[in-house]
């Protein structure tokens, strides 16, 4: 998956503003990993209306973990700040895809060579 690429500014410490069709991909894959999830505790919440509790949990415990490799590995974002050699991993916050804005928050601290 190819690197998205703009420039953004600190709102606050940790925090960065950057706009949203740089991650949109990211956010988009991620936000349909969430509604995944959210659609299987609804079916599995609604299943245990007829079926015993016990088999819908061994049935959802058992989805998730084969749908875990596509619903964990999803793609990352990372930020380099200035002119800094490193880039720092980060977390999506919130997003308005309108106003075309994304906050971040910077996650990891451990750099990761940009060569």
């Amino acid at each position: 998956m190819g690197l998205g690429s703009g420039s953004g500014f600190v709102v606050s410490p940790g925090y960065l503003c950057t706009n949203f069709h740089v991650i949109e991909r990211a956010y988009s894959l991620q936000d349909n990993a969430d509604q995944v999830k959210e659609a299987i505790d609804q079916l599995a919440g609604n299943a245990t209306q007829l079926l015993p509790k016990e088999f819908v949990d061994a049935s959802k415990e058992g989805l998730l973990k084969r749908l875990s490799p596509l619903l964990e590995d999803l793609p990352e974002v990372y930020v380099r700040i200035n002119s800094a050699t490193k880039y720092q991993k980060c977390r999506i916050v919130d997003v308005e895809p309108d106003l075309d804005l994304a906050v971040l928050k910077i996650e990891d601290t451990n750099d990761i060579d940009s060569e």
